[in-house]
């Protein structure tokens, strides 16, 4: 079922017509947080944002949220969670023997009864990159993957 929704949301992409908002923005168009950690710029900045549009289910259930182009999740400004259990961090490092172990392709997923698990990271259905799940919704089990090259996130409720 999720295979066909993500199949679905990227023909939703592909078939929608493209207008200037609709373009992904370049790093000569757009102000990235990098910028601001340069000292170059602030989030005041009016290109900050980025050119983005979204598409938020309205039953908030598997994937629930695709946004393309802009640097900031807006699904955690558009979204309001009252879970009962929920993430509470997310990371794809763990140390053993005081040795920091990165998994370039996994994410460690801990929600607030305790429990955790290793998940695979998703595959980006436009460039076929590895998706970093780097961000989820406070009170929620939603998760946010990005790719860093096509500038797309996909939010997903484990």
């Amino acid at each position: 079922m999720k295979r066909v929704l993500v199949f679905a949301l990227f023909l939703i992409l592909i078939l929608i017509p493209s207008s200037s908002s609709m373009d992904i923005p370049t790093v000569d168009e757009d102000v990235t947080i990098v910028d601001e950690y340069r000292g170059s710029v602030n989030s005041s900045h009016p290109l900050y944002w980025g050119n983005y549009s979204y598409f938020l289910s309205s039953n908030l259930s598997g994937i629930f949220f695709v946004q393309k182009g802009g640097v900031h999740n807006h699904a955690s400004f558009h979204t309001v969670w009252n879970e009962s259990v929920y993430i509470v961090k997310l990371t794809n490092v763990e140390f053993i023997n005081e040795q920091v172990i990165a998994h370039n392709n996994e994410t460690h997923v801990f929600f607030s009864n305790g429990s955790d698990r290793w998940i695979s990271d998703r595959v980006c259905s436009l460039c076929g990159a590895c998706m970093h799940g780097y961000e989820f919704s406070p009170y929620s089990r939603a998760i946010y993957w990005q790719c860093s090259s096509c500038r797309l996130i996909l939010g997903e409720i484990l």
